[in-house]
């Protein structure tokens, strides 16, 4: 292990800066305006080469059934993929094509990247830089206060005094429903990531991870016994002029990292 002593030399903006070793620089294959991770301890850096590299996805339609598209799409998200690539030798139908935008579209950091008569390519993009622990608990508390919601939703859907208000109760509760499924995924992409990528770890050791993720286990859980509770509620009313539920039925994404 070698031992070097640096000099701290200030910049304008009130930036400070040292030079790196040359020998570590080379060793280490990094090249100029390649990123270095700087890991912030309480009395030292840690400084190492960033393994940050785009992770690629590809969902075949030849080879799979469409109920399993938006599966695959929600899982590959989660676990950090950074594009996601739809395919097909035969052209995308109208409707499987709306389908597919109109979800990935409701996903945090999702963009179409191009798109063909017979393929949709999508981007998908975390913003590191302004990742915190203030933004990540407001994640985290706006899906526990959708579930409040929710769960007074179907409070009033089962009292009989509010039949007449039934239709947009419902509408209110496939919307709520549906924004905790999408934040809950957005918050598993960025423990998935956090788990394997300095990048985006926000945390002072992995138990601070490994207890989030068992928190997000626990919601999944949950928000799919709601689907399930949602869904029996809508059941008893199906004679009346409801909205269409847009509550997923494929099987949920399990929380799962490397």
């Amino acid at each position: 292990m070698q031992y070097y002593l640096r000099r701290v030399q200030k910049i304008k903006n009130g930036s400070y800066m040292i030079s790196i070793p040359s020998n570590w620089v080379r060793s280490n294959n990094i090249n100029q305006h390649d990123y270095l991770v700087i890991i912030e301890k309480p009395d030292h850096l840690i400084l190492k080469k960033s393994k940050f590299t785009k992770k690629a996805a590809t969902i075949n339609l030849d080879v799979i059934n469409d109920s399993m598209i938006m599966y695959m799409f929600d899982t590959y998200y989660i676990h950090g993929a950074d594009m996601i690539k739809v395919i097909s030798t035969k052209p995308i139908s109208g409707p499987l094509r709306k389908s597919i935008l109109d979800h990935a579209n409701k996903l945090v950091g999702v963009k179409v990247y191009e798109a063909n008569i017979n393929s949709i390519v999508f981007e998908i993009e975390d913003d590191i830089s302004t990742l915190n622990l203030e933004k990540f608990h407001k994640n985290i508390n706006k899906i526990l206060m959708l579930i409040l919601l929710v769960l007074n939703n179907i409070r009033m859907v089962l009292n009989e005094n509010i039949n007449s208000n039934l239709q947009l109760l419902f509408s209110e509760l496939f919307e709520n429903i549906e924004s905790i499924n999408y934040r809950y995924r957005y918050v598993v992409r960025l423990l998935s990531r956090m788990s394997t990528e300095y990048e985006y770890n926000i945390f002072n050791s992995m138990r601070e991870i490994v207890i989030y993720v068992l928190m997000m286990r626990d919601l999944e859980r949950l928000t799919h016994h709601l689907n399930s509770l949602t869904k029996c509620n809508l059941s008893g009313y199906s004679e009346q002029n409801l909205p269409t539920a847009s509550i997923n039925s494929y099987p949920k994404p399990i929380v799962s990292f490397a």
